[in-house]
């Protein structure tokens, strides 16, 4: 079996996957897949099974719809290999919240600066913000040549910290009195 992410082999037991159908799990990368083996033969590959995985938990916090929109599809563009989308919609996401907790809208590490300097964020989490910043530009500018490659590890990053600052800023859901 070849890892549909990197293109790894994947050497599978004859035995045990003779026919089998689940995921498979990528030692090099980590990616999974969904594949179906009849009589030792594959039959079906696909790393789409759950492109909403990395943010399902995000759910349980009271996130403005339009975040929570920007953040799926960040998750979605990562699931399907759009890395450079992927960290585009990280950095869109850190700027919304930005605004939405009234940082005024100019330069995004501009944002960051009064962020930090207004206690909107952590020094950690400024820092963290400023990497998803990079990310983004990355993948939003052809131009400059350091930018220009952006890999799966870029994208998950990213979308672990704009998670962690959303955490950070907003609260989780209650339940529903009863």
């Amino acid at each position: 079996l070849q890892c549909l992410s990197c293109g790894s082999d994947i050497e599978l037991d004859a035995f045990t996957y003779v026919n089998y159908q689940g995921r498979v799990i990528c030692p090099k990368c980590r990616w999974q897949q969904d594949v179906r083996i009849e009589s030792g033969e594959l039959r079906f590959a696909s790393n789409v099974s759950d492109v909403y995985a990395p943010i399902r938990d995000m759910v349980a916090w009271d996130i403005p719809s339009e975040i929570l929109a920007d953040l799926a599809e960040a998750s979605l563009d990562a699931g399907v290999l759009a890395y450079k989308s992927a960290v585009v919609m990280a950095r869109r996401c850190v700027q919304a919240v930005l605004l939405d907790r009234g940082i005024s809208d100019q330069k995004l590490d501009d944002m960051l600066d009064e962020a930090k300097n207004k206690g909107v964020l952590t020094e950690r989490l400024f820092q963290s913000a400023k990497a998803v910043r990079f990310f983004g530009n990355s993948g939003a500018h052809p131009q400059d040549p350091a930018l220009r490659e952006v890999k799966q590890l870029d994208a998950l990053l990213a979308l672990q910290i704009v998670k962690e600052i959303i955490q950070s800023i907003y609260p989780e859901k209650q339940p529903p009195a009863s």
